[in-house]
């Protein structure tokens, strides 16, 4: 609305007064007064702008143009219009103002005149535009955090970012909606809640936790959190950074796991390791009580008779114990023989399944192939797998035992490919079964699914040991509450004679002649004399050095020994190694078994490579003694 005025005459000692900008124009485009502010804007005197033109002051320009064109407009609308316009200064400078632009009618003359007033806004719009930039540099850093950052208050969010959205698998506006507490894993809620009340009542907290989150696809995810207090809204809020740490505590745990089975494992090899550093005097003692209570039998009563066959078998169980431990030593590798499969696996689960509710069955074809294995860790194989059986059917139930023989084409993609094939056994039960978790743990030293006693969980690390050092492979197929079956592939040999004497070798016992060399005397005394009782005419020698000169003074005589044993470690002198080969070179065609009850040496499972004819370990029987010397013999 137009406003009138009778006097402008005081306008001028007013205008000095104020702190804007303030001019009056006749017109849309003549200057009639400025004040002091203006003028010194534009650099003028006051009295300059006196019947100046607009134009005259800011100069010729399309700016000039549109200032006129706006005051001419007010004019005739008669309203007053407030503006924001980028007008220079006195320096060439470009300020925001921020103008208005009054309207007034001039009494008696019929005319109006323009009143305009104006403040410079140059440094607020600088302010907002960085503080516009500031944001839009705040929105980038946050949404492009590779952490999820929120903000809350009560029980709800305030705030989140793009990744958090993304982090939780929710549109930010339904997350925004959310409960805190309904996304918390329900067993770290409590704990979370209490953090919240400590902040909450300005009571020290945790800045820094882990919990684990519920995300919209129903999976928990681990998640570290960064939190600390703010004030918000006249009040006090939470805002937190969260990175999901899912992958790294599941590597973590991993880890941890590793290294606990890496502790494990290093005393289990250190186990190992003493037991191979004793396992050579413990078993020369457990040859010497084998050897006596073998050569007591004949001379005993029924009553006698039975205990005596007890101790030997308690000997027996002492040295499978100790060959149980040196499977994951250096010293571990098989000595093989061929093994005619269904004797040994009738013989092993009767006699593992005696006192127990369990029934068993045997499938075992007449022309399965022979394997060529270690005989004792061969049986420690099928007494682990049945007495894992055993172990998940503790109310008892039935057993299936089977073997057949499989040729390359008919075995599981990624087995060798041999001529011969294999011989697979099969050992299965009706047991509890393991679940898909464990199942592939079954074979790692001291996890077991059946027992948390002390040292539980090594028999089907053994299983796996010594079957792949045989060259095999083990297969398991279970399902909870059903059973388990394992699945032994050993390579076969063919159909091999399992007879271990022949008669004409018996017919010559009497004429053969043994050098046995052993540093214990023990093993001297009871040897010999189990090699005596045998039929065999013996020698003993105390080491590699005495064993070689009486071979020498036989060979040179014409009357070599037959068959020479030879112990390959002998502590303070010659072992059986080098006399072997200072015997060889005297007398190529010597027949030579050596003997040990542990060696870190792979002479032991690899005797042939070395020149020996024949294996005997340590300890043995007076059969295994004999049969031993005849294979040397024959061989």
């Amino acid at each position: 609305m137009v406003r009138s005025s009778p006097e402008l005459l005081s306008l001028p000692v007013a205008a000095d007064c104020i702190p804007l900008q303030i001019w009056v124009l006749s017109d849309a485009e003549t200057y009639s007064f400025a004040n002091a502010v203006h003028a010194s804007f534009l650099g003028r005197s006051p009295s300059s702008f006196l019947s100046s033109r607009i134009i005259d002051v800011l100069g010729m320009s399309p700016g000039t143009d549109h200032l006129i064109s706006v005051n001419r407009d007010v004019i005739a609308r008669r309203e007053s219009l407030r503006t924001e316009e980028w007008v220079p200064d006195h320096t060439g400078s470009r300020r925001l103002l921020d103008v208005t632009r009054t309207p007034v009618s001039i009494s008696g003359s019929g005319h109006s005149c323009l009143i305009c007033t104006a403040s410079d806004v140059t440094a607020r719009y600088m302010l907002e535009q960085q503080l516009s930039a500031s944001e839009h540099l705040y929105g980038i850093v946050v949404n492009q955090s590779r952490d999820g950052i929120y903000v809350y208050s009560g029980s709800t969010f305030k705030f989140v970012n793009d990744r958090l959205c993304e982090m939780l698998g929710y549109p930010k506006e339904e997350l925004l909606t959310l409960s805190v507490e309904s996304l918390v894993h329900p067993e770290d809620r409590q704990r979370l809640a209490s953090y919240g009340t400590a902040r909450s009542n300005g009571t020290p907290a945790p800045e820094r936790y882990q919990a684990r989150i519920v995300n919209a696809s129903g999976d928990v995810r681990d998640f570290d959190f960064i939190v600390s207090r703010i004030p918000f809204e006249e009040g006090i809020a939470a805002i937190g950074t969260v990175r999901d740490v899912t992958g790294q505590q599941a590597a973590q745990r991993k880890l941890e796991e590793l290294s606990s089975r890496t502790v494990r494992m290093d005393k289990l090899l250190s186990v190992g390791e003493l037991a191979g550093g004793i396992a050579h005097d413990f078993n020369n003692l457990l040859t010497g009580i084998l050897g006596n209570i073998q050569l007591a039998r004949p001379e005993c009563g029924p009553d006698a008779l039975e205990h005596l066959t007890a101790a030997s078998g308690i000997c027996r169980e002492a040295a499978e114990l100790t060959g149980q431990l040196l499977v994951f030593s250096s010293g571990g590798d098989p000595i093989r023989s061929a093994l005619s499969v269904p004797s040994i696996l009738r013989e092993v689960v009767t006699a593992s399944l005696e006192a127990t509710d369990i029934t068993c069955s045997f499938d075992l074809p007449e022309d399965l192939m022979s394997i060529t294995a270690d005989k004792v860790q061969f049986i420690q194989v099928v007494r682990n797998l049945v007495s894992n059986a055993v172990c998940a059917m503790p109310e008892g139930g039935r057993l299936s035992v089977s073997a057949i023989n499989m040729s390359s084409r008919d075995v599981s993609p990624g087995m060798a490919d041999r001529k011969e094939g294999y011989l697979m056994i099969s050992i299965a039960d009706t047991g509890t079964g393991i679940d898909e978790e464990s199942l592939p743990r079954i074979f790692d030293p001291f996890f077991s699914t059946t027992s948390d006693r002390p040292g539980a969980g090594l028999g089907l690390s053994i299983v796996y040991s010594v079957v792949r050092k045989h060259e095999g492979y083990v297969m398991v197929e279970s399902e909870p509450a059903k059973g388990t079956c394992f699945k032994l592939y050993f390579p076969a040999a063919g159909v091999c004679e399992f007879n271990a004497t022949h008669a004409d070798s018996v017919e010559k016992m009497e004429a053969t002649s043994v050098l046995l060399m052993d540093d214990e005397e023990m093993i001297r005394s009871v040897s010999g004399e189990m090699l005596d009782v045998t039929g065999f005419a013996t020698r003993t020698a105390s080491d590699g050095l005495e064993a070689y000169e009486k071979y020498r003074r036989r060979f040179e005589e014409g009357t070599p020994f037959d068959v020479v044993i030879l112990d390959l470690t002998v502590p303070d002198g010659m072992g059986g190694k080098e006399s072997m080969e200072l015997i060889r070179k005297l007398d190529p065609e010597a027949r030579i078994i050596v003997s040990s009850g542990y060696s870190n040496s792979p002479v032991m499972s690899r005797y042939s490579e070395y020149g020996f004819n024949e294996v005997l370990r340590k300890p043995y029987t007076i059969t295994e003694l004999r049969d031993t010397v005849l294979r040397a013999l024959r061989d």
